[in-house]
Parts: structure tokens; sequence; C-alpha cells
């Protein structure tokens, strides 16, 4: 056991605000001894969230906290595929369980601070993780619903994405090698498309990020202030926009479909599979061009589809995978504050010209070439985040 000797700070000295406190389930038990400053905000925070607190002290709010970010999730809803002779595709059940975890880290200080100059610092870091410990039904999520993060998966964290395996280049004609179980069917042959799936495809990483945060800076000198916001996002992952998206065939292009710039760097000879992992382009004359076209799952087969054509694997595949971290200037604001004097001869309260950016920069994997990383291949192609200027001008009378 533990004991403690010392009542609290807060509240009356009485059984409920003695030590140990315990959160609203009981199963987070908490000793402590010191002061909790800003216990007040984190109590509003946790009430506005509906936790009921048992007593009147700042120590209570660390017991509750930790388990409003350390939850395991019941009967958690999950989607279940049905027939659709019902009227329905689908219905909601109540089958899962997940754990949550997480935390969350705010600082605040004035490094600086002298006659006619000071530094104010303030950010913030978030962290959560979840864990999804039951295994959904056989029939719940189809093979789309793995690929784009939308299958929960047991063992995985919720929005786990999977790809195929890819395994290089064809050192003959250039087309995508895949891990697709074809030399080894009869392990997946007749088996339910989450057993099938989850065996064939490989888990790529999360479409939301571990951990988040912000820094902030402001930056006073005389009548000048300058601010600035940084986003940051760490532990994701995403896909790049499809390279094959309307290309079915690997070699059809027209008119009104935007061809990557990505195929300038294409296979175009024996051994250019040691230097690129973008295919070689084939048109329906080309020699090889129908081993790629239709995937053997398509075809008659007892088991679950595995996949529709090879260049749309390789589109879900994990050479298209890359990291999603990403550190993003946000704002960036220049502020010039008129002085006293020049207000009472202009008979003004205040005036201030303000010259602010937007998305001014990102840093992030080079491999995404300009595409955002909030942006996959989960979504139709999208205009890059482009950065926006404003000047303002603040008069009060």
């Amino acid at each position: 056991g533990i004991g403690h000797t010392r009542w609290a700070t807060h509240g009356e000295p009485n059984d409920i605000n003695s030590h140990p406190h315990l959160s609203e389930d009981g199963k987070i038990a908490l000793v402590h001894n010191g002061i909790i400053e800003n216990y007040l905000e984190l109590r509003e925070f946790l009430e506005r969230k509906g936790v009921r607190f048992t007593s009147e002290t700042d120590s209570e709010v660390v017991a509750q906290l930790l388990e409003y970010y350390y939850k395991k999730t019941t009967d958690a809803f999950m989607n279940k595929t049905i027939a659709d002779v019902n009227g329905y595709t689908s219905y909601v059940v109540n089958s899962g369980n997940i754990i949550n975890k997480g935390f969350n880290f705010t600082l605040t200080a004035t490094p600086v601070k002298v006659k006619d100059f000071y530094w104010i610092f303030s950010g913030n870091l978030s962290k959560v993780y979840n864990r999804v410990e039951t295994a959904p039904g056989a029939e719940t999520y189809t093979l789309n619903d793995f690929l784009t993060g939308n299958a929960v998966v047991k063992g995985q964290p919720v929005g786990t994405f999977y790809s195929y395996r890819f395994l290089g280049l064809s050192p003959i004609d250039g087309g995508p090698v895949i891990d697709d179980f074809e030399d080894r069917f009869g392990k997946v042959q007749g088996q339910d498309e989450y057993t099938v799936y989850s065996q064939v495809l490989v888990p790529s990483g999360k479409r939301e990020p571990d951990v988040t945060g912000s820094i902030n800076n402001t930056f006073t000198y005389k009548q000048w202030r300058l601010s600035s916001t940084l986003l940051y996002n760490f532990g994701a992952k995403t896909r790049l926009f499809r390279m094959y998206d309307g290309i079915g065939d690997g070699g059809s292009f027209y008119s009104d479909k935007n061809a990557s710039k990505d195929y300038l760097d294409r296979w175009k000879a024996p051994g250019d599979e040691f230097r690129t992992n973008i295919p070689a382009l084939m048109g329906r004359s080309s020699e090889n061009h129908s081993l790629y076209e239709y995937h053997w799952s398509s075809q008659s087969w007892d088991g679950a589809r595995i996949g529709s054509s090879y260049w749309t694997m390789y589109d879900y595949s994990t050479a298209r995978v890359v990291s999603a971290n990403y550190m993003k200037l946000s704002s960036l604001a220049l502020t010039y504050e008129f002085a006293q004097k020049q207000l009472d001869k202009l008979g003004l309260n205040r005036l201030a010209i303000t010259l602010s950016g937007y998305n001014l920069y990102t840093w992030c994997d080079s491999a995404l070439k300009g595409q955002t990383p909030t942006q996959g291949g989960f979504t139709e192609i999208q205009l890059s985040d482009t950065p926006s200027f404003t000047l303002g001008l603040n008069v009060s009378f």
C-alpha cells in the first residue's frame, strides 16, 4: 500500500479530499505531493468533456486527466457488410475494443524581457496512440477499405492503410512486379476477405500523425512586432497520387487527362530497374501488355479478389508510400504600432499596419515533389497550398 500523511492543498481537510485520488473509472490511483498551478483550467476542460469530480483538490485533476487520455473503448461502432438484398449494403454494429492513450503538453514563457525588447514563446505538443484489440467480422471490410485506411484491423492503430508489396520492375519489359501470392495462392484460396487482405497486403502506416503541435513566437521591439506560427505533424504516412488513374492499361493517354511528369523517369531499357521504380509505358500493341492488364484473381477464382490490374496495384503499392511528416510556416506577421504622440496628432486611439503571410513554406519529404503532406492517393489530385499575403490597417477613434 501507499500512505500519505499530508492533507490536500485545495479543499477542506476531510476524507473526500485526502489521498489517494482515483480516476472516474477507479483504475488510476494517485498520491501526489505538490501543487498543480493550472488545475482550475484543467478541471474546467475535463468537466466540459463530461468528467465528474468527487473532491475539491488539485491532485484529482491529474488522475482524471490520465484516464481521459488513456481509455479503452468497448463495443466500438463498426460497419458490417451485408447482402444488398436487404436494401442496404451495410449496417453499424458495436463489436470492437479500442485502446486510446495520449497526452497534451503546453508551454508559455518570456525568455527575454528588457527595456525596448521582449520575446514571448508558446508551444504545445499532443501525442495520441490507439490500438484495435478485436478482430472485426470476416466480411466487414472490402479491399478498398484496406487500401484507403478505413479498415479496422486487430493489433493496428485506427487509420492504418495497407499496400501491395512492390518487389521491383521486370528486367524484361519494365512492368511492375507485385507480391500477390500467385506462387502460393493455396494459402488464401477460399479464405474470407479479412484473412486474405491482412495476409497479402502489408500495413504501410497511419493516415493520422502520432504527434501534432504548434510553436508560436512574438518579438516586440519598440513599435514593431513580429509574430510567427509553426505547425508540425510527425508519425503519419501518405500515398503519392495515382499515376495510372484513368490509364487502366498502362499506356492510353487522353487529351482530358493530365499525365504525371514522373513518367519522364520511367523504365525504358533493361538495366533501368536499378535506377527507377516507375514502370514502363505499354500500349495495347505491346507484346507483354496482356500480362499486366488484368490480375489473375479478377478472373474465375475461389477466393477474395486481390486486385483488378497490375497498374492499379502499382498505384496502391509500397513504392508509392512516403512520409507525411512536416513542419509548416503557417503564418508570419509584421506589425507597426503608431506611438501615442503620433496618435494624438491624428486624433486616434490606435493606428496599426500589419503585413501578413500565410502558408509560406513547408518542410517535408522530398519524395512528395510538391504534393502537400496532408493530401494523398486517398483523394483526387488537388492543388498544393499556395502562399497568400494581406495588408491590414487597424484604426480606432
